[in-house]
């Protein structure tokens, strides 16, 4: 499922911000960490340093003078750095320890960190180095920094050594709650802040989009619906911005322009279907006249051929000559009258004159008319009769021609010694007449221009007669309200079905 364009910008509009102020968040808790860092390494390097001036001092005064008891004790600066890491340990959150490798005193022996230390003074590698542990569920902040035999040192150290060596590393400690408290709590502050700026920046920014872009387009489409669904005098007004206003204005150009096309194309059909109309009305009023015109010759004809008859003696030669002529004189009648009743039918003064009549026997009726032409081409015509009567409202004489006009043409096309199924069946509130024959069949072009006027199935063996036959029974058939239609294919013989509504109930 396709999602609209303002879920699609929502959406992504969501996930820019998002990432932007995802990385801005990362970025301002990295600096405020790194601060928190700064300042905790600058607390621990004054510590540091002010170690180093007293053990510097210490030095320069060859030990200091301590009393305890009655007791006076020289401490050297190892000695005081001892004594006050101890004092500090007890009365302040903090620690200090001088370590160095392969201590005699097990107070001095560095631990793990202490040790990575030392190398990366010793290699050079580092100046100083500190990190952040988890003591017991508490932040502990841990700093180390070189310890270094410099030459005030040989005042307790002996050791003919002429240039500063790092002997080891002092290492302080001291709980970073506050910091960490301090860092955790502007932290989140500052997730609230994005949080909500970010909160409100989407409100502003969608109301934005609301206001200036996804209401001129939904007003823009549902002008575009009315005009699709023909209100073409549609227009659109857009003043969110100057530039809506000009869309407007050519979406309203262009829809004056549809109106005015539309309007000409209204007419030209307009013209179009009362030229046609007339076209018709002069073809049809053409064929009246033209086949009225010839009924009454060939009246005329039949009557003298019917008096000659009267006239000429028995057995006269000239009998056979006049038997052909009135033949095709009935032949012509016939075509004469087809033609005036399809041009009738046409243009729709053919009137019914429907009646309550009893279809069953109508369809009877109309099979025994047609059962001595199948006989004289050999053909059985296969029909059973509704055991009940099928009551119905049409035009007895004019529907019993249509059914009249089916058979006479599947005869027509049917081989010789073939058979034609007959069938009429009730379902729901219709009745369904049809009439299967054996003949050549009919291709979909063909099926599709059965009922034509003048159309041929091109059988050579066939009276294919003018070819009005089918075009009057679907004109029948339609001011009845039904449908007639044919289904074929070329080889298997073709099926016309009859489709029409019941009139009344069980008799």
């Amino acid at each position: 499922m396709s999602l609209s364009l303002g879920k699609k910008f929502v959406g992504c509009l969501v996930v820019i911000l998002g990432v932007f102020w995802a990385i801005f968040f990362a970025y301002i808790t990295r600096q405020q960490e790194m601060s928190m860092n700064r300042q905790l390494v600058s607390q621990a390097r004054g510590i540091y340093h002010y170690i180093i001036s007293t053990r510097r001092w210490i030095s320069g005064v060859d030990g200091l003078y301590v009393k305890e008891g009655d007791t006076t004790l020289k401490l050297s600066p190892g000695d005081f750095i001892a004594r006050l890491g101890e004092f500090m340990e007890k009365t302040l959150p903090y620690t200090m320890k001088m370590a160095v490798p392969n201590a005699r005193d097990p107070s001095h022996a560095p631990d793990p960190f202490e040790k990575r230390a030392i190398d990366a003074l010793r290699q050079g590698t580092a100046r100083e180095l500190w990190r952040m542990d988890d003591v017991k569920g508490e932040k502990v902040f841990r700093y180390a920094a070189p310890l270094t035999f410099e030459h005030e040192c040989t005042s307790c150290h002996p050791s003919g050594q002429t240039r500063p060596t790092i002997a080891g590393c002092i290492a302080i400690s001291f709980p970073a709650k506050v910091a960490y408290q301090s860092f955790s709590s502007s932290r989140t502050n500052h997730l609230i802040l994005i949080l909500a700026t970010l909160a409100i920046a989407l409100v502003l920014i969608l109301g934005m989009l609301r206001s200036y872009v996804l209401m001129p387009l939904k007003n823009m489409m549902e002008a575009t619906r009315k005009i699709e669904e023909g209100a073409l005098g549609t227009r659109l007004h857009l003043d969110q911005s100057s530039e809506w206003k000009r869309v407007a204005e050519s979406f309203n150009a262009m829809a004056g322009q549809l109106e005015q096309q539309h309007s000409r194309l209204e007419r030209a059909v307009e013209q179009a279907v009362s030229d046609l109309k007339k076209t018709q009305s002069y073809k049809a009023e053409f064929f009246s006249n033209i086949t009225h015109d010839l009924k009454t010759p060939i009246t005329a004809i039949k009557g003298a051929v019917e008096l000659l008859k009267k006239k000429l003696p028995e057995g006269s030669t000239v009998d056979t000559y006049l038997d052909i002529l009135e033949r095709n004189t009935g032949k012509l009648s016939d075509m004469v009258r087809d033609m005036l009743d399809c041009a009738r039918l046409e243009s729709g003064v053919l009137e019914m004159k429907p009646a309550p009549t009893d279809f069953a026997e109508m369809a009877e009726d109309a099979i025994m008319m047609v059962i001595p032409l199948a006989w004289e081409k050999g053909l059985s015509v296969n029909y059973q009769v509704p055991t009940k009567r099928i009551p119905c409202l049409l035009d007895k004489d004019m529907m019993e021609r249509a059914l009249f006009n089916l058979l006479e043409n599947a005869i027509k096309y049917s081989p010789k010694g073939g058979t034609i199924e007959v069938l009429t069946k009730v379902a729901a509130d219709e009745i369904i007449f049809s009439i299967r024959d054996q003949g050549p069949g009919l291709s979909p072009e063909e099926a599709s221009k059965a009922f034509e006027k003048f159309f041929h199935r091109g059988n050579p063996d066939a009276d294919d007669g003018v070819g009005l036959g089918l075009a009057i029974a679907r004109g029948i058939v339609k001011a009845h309200g039904g449908r007639i239609w044919v289904e074929s294919s070329p080889g298997e013989g073709a099926t016309f079905f009859i489709r029409l509504s019941l009139y009344g109930g069980e008799g």
